[in-house]
């Protein structure tokens, strides 16, 4: 699995990366590899990282945030 996400205004912060399944529990929780800049980024996970579900993936770095939902099938 590719996490992709943008980074318009650089913050410092560090960029970290939840995985939160249909329940409100942590699936995985981890910062992604990110070198404090603007610009795009990408992380992999390895692909039998999450149970077949509904998952809400959200990537924070600062006071900003992307969520988007992911369905995982086996």
């Amino acid at each position: 699995m590719t996490i992709r996400w943008r980074v318009a205004e650089p913050s410092g912060a560090p960029a970290l990366l939840s995985i939160i399944d249909a329940s409100g529990a942590s699936a995985y929780a981890g910062a992604l590899p990110y070198d404090a800049g603007e610009g795009r980024y990408a992380a992999s996970l390895p692909s039998g990282t999450l149970a077949p579900g509904s998952y809400l993936v959200r990537v924070a770095v600062g006071d900003r945030q992307a969520a988007r939902r992911l369905v995982a099938v086996q």
